[in-house]
């Protein structure tokens, strides 16, 4: 599958801010199972976050698992840190020792 680390549904606020997420610099191969349930659910649980809080989300892949035709480096593992924030101003001074991290490395 190709995952998005920024899901093309969290970018829908003009065409092109959406059409952009399906560039291949946004997208990670991933297993089936990792896309379409694991990842969906972290996609779907940070929504949720979302409507009383604010986010900072950094994702990406490491490993070689393999290549697609030769060209594409199939990672071994995907992560996503979620920086947890209430809705305010300056964010910097907003993180400090009890602001929520989610951190996750899930094997593809």
């Amino acid at each position: 599958d190709r995952g998005h680390l920024c899901p093309s549904k969290d970018r829908s606020s003009t065409e092109e801010a959406n059409r952009e997420t399906f560039l291949m610099s946004n997208m990670q191969p991933q297993a089936p199972k990792l896309n379409q349930k694991t990842w969906r659910y972290l996609e779907d649980y940070t929504r949720d976050l979302m409507k009383i809080n604010e986010a900072y989300i950094y994702a990406g892949c490491y490993g070689d698992a393999g290549r697609i035709k030769d060209k594409i480096t199939i990672p071994t593992n995907c992560y996503k840190i979620i920086v947890v924030l209430a809705e305010g101003e300056d964010d910097l001074k907003r993180i400090n020792s009890k602001t929520r991290i989610i951190a996750v490395d899930m094997p593809n």
